[in-house]
């Protein structure tokens, strides 16, 4: 009578065990596993877990196994971009956080793999603060500003625009291409003033932006400027 209770209670334990309440370092183990079935099952429990996960998935990062740095990322990436599905509630903000986190207080690669995850996360003014201040560092700047050019919103512009006023002459090309890509319009002034100022590099992603962004404002100064029929090489592709 009791037979088929003892040969379910055994083939049960044969079974992959589950986190009954997902532990963050449990499931770090588990993404370490050879078995590519508990692997599976702990990505998809670290991507419902959400924030807690971000730390010790960022701690995988420099493991220095390439096969479990991929596992990281992609679990990272999966888990920033269900915190932006419609009805994630506070998840989006608290993953967000967690992000910010790593990229103030990460090794540089983990740093910039930070600010990548928050143009997908981050909906705040403190985000678009930790990534212009990003901005400014070496092993950054790249991934912060390409977070700026797609995040929406005013204040990503307005860092963008913020950046450009104090960076190298080296810099301030991408920065521009990156108001460009926005379509910043409160941008015009400044990339006007750099049309006519700046070196030949910067004079030429001012003059290729305002024709991105458009408008009176930067069709008169392109007219003004001998430009406004010739347009730039993103316009002609």
């Amino acid at each position: 009578m009791h037979l088929p209770i003892l040969f379910l209670a055994a083939a049960t334990s044969l079974l992959p065990k589950a986190h009954a309440s997902p532990d963050p370092a449990a499931l770090c183990a588990d993404l370490r596993s050879p078995d590519v079935t508990i692997r599976q099952a702990a990505r998809e429990q670290a991507v419902a877990l959400g924030a807690p996960m971000v730390a010790p998935l960022f701690g995988l990062l420099s493991a220095g196994d390439p096969a479990l740095t991929a596992v990281a990322e992609n679990t990272l990436f999966r888990l920033a971009g269900v915190a932006t599905a419609p009805g994630a509630g506070r998840r989006r903000e608290q993953v967000a956080a967690a992000l910010q986190a790593e990229l103030v207080d990460g090794p540089a690669d983990a740093r910039a793999y930070a600010a990548r995850l928050l143009s997908l996360a981050a909906d705040d003014r403190e985000s678009v603060r930790e990534l212009s201040l990003a901005l400014a560092e070496p092993e950054t700047r790249e991934a912060a500003r390409t977070a700026l050019q797609q995040l929406p919103g005013d204040d990503a512009s307005k860092a963008l625009i913020t950046a450009l006023t104090t960076a190298a002459a080296d810099q301030r090309p991408a920065l521009i291409h990156a108001l460009g890509a926005r379509r910043a319009r409160e941008a015009t002034d400044p990339l006007i003033r750099w049309a006519s100022e700046g070196d030949p590099l910067t004079r030429a992603a001012a003059l290729d932006a305002l024709w991105q962004i458009g408008g009176d404002r930067a069709v008169g100064a392109l007219a003004e400027t001998g430009h406004a029929d010739t347009p730039p090489p993103t316009k002609r592709r």
